[in-house]
């Protein structure tokens, strides 16, 4: 097991000021972006056809994409690139490195990992399907529901620095007796669908994704209730 002897340094000096930058950009979507916001939001939960529990479990999950990786169709700019371009003055003031992490975050995509190990009881080795590399996660929000070893979870993940990530939004959270099969129908789907070789650059294909793993996942709380 890997020890991370950084993770309260990170925590107190890194992730405090990320989610405050977090819940700004969250209120700058939803102040001026909220109506065509909810209508992305209504139309791939629409798409995604699951439950009414399912589909807010996985509300937060479109959101975030939704703000990060889905282009406005009149400003053919993604929420996150206005909201940067806005307040470019605001955030030059910011430390160099502060800066070179959120312009990071133009390029994100949604993940789909696997539980590893836990490091602690807030740090978690994950490896994505997609990419078999590994994603050494901070969470330090007690609001998350920590993910559990053999699970297939997926949410958006956000370099940090030093190869750590975070999640604004914690996870959607798919048992460990389904995530094969969940996996067996990601990966067919993903490669004959993406454009780039590197996953970050296929966020166009989460939606699509994401109601593969929401209906798999539906089936199986159907059967299980019978």
């Amino acid at each position: 097991m890997v020890m991370y002897e950084n993770v309260v340094s990170m925590e107190d000096k890194v992730f405090s000021d990320l989610c405050s930058q977090l819940r700004e950009i969250l209120y700058f979507a939803s102040d001026n972006y909220g109506k065509r916001l909810n209508e992305e939001i209504g139309q791939i939960s629409d798409l995604m056809n699951v439950s009414e529990d399912l589909t807010e479990d996985a509300f937060f999950q479109i959101a975030w994409w939704a703000i990060f990786c889905s282009k406005l169709k009149l400003e053919n700019k993604t929420i996150y690139q206005i909201y940067l371009e806005k307040n470019q003055h605001k955030l030059s003031k910011k430390s160099r490195h502060f800066q070179q992490v959120l312009i990071s975050w133009l390029h994100v995509n949604p993940y789909y990992v696997d539980d590893d190990e836990s490091s602690s009881g807030r740090v978690f080795e994950l490896t994505d399907v997609f990419e078999a590399k590994m994603r050494i996660v901070g969470m330090f929000n007690d609001i998350y529901w920590m993910p559990k070893r053999g699970e297939l979870i997926t949410g958006l993940l956000l370099p940090t620095s030093d190869g750590w990530y975070i999640t604004p939004a914690g996870f959607l959270h798919i048992p460990q007796s389904l995530s094969q099969t969940v996996v067996n129908k990601l990966l067919p789907f993903y490669e004959k669908n993406l454009k780039s070789p590197n996953y970050k650059f296929n966020s166009h294909l989460y939606p699509d994704l994401l109601t593969i793993a929401t209906q798999t996942l539906d089936e199986y709380y159907e059967k299980s209730e019978r």
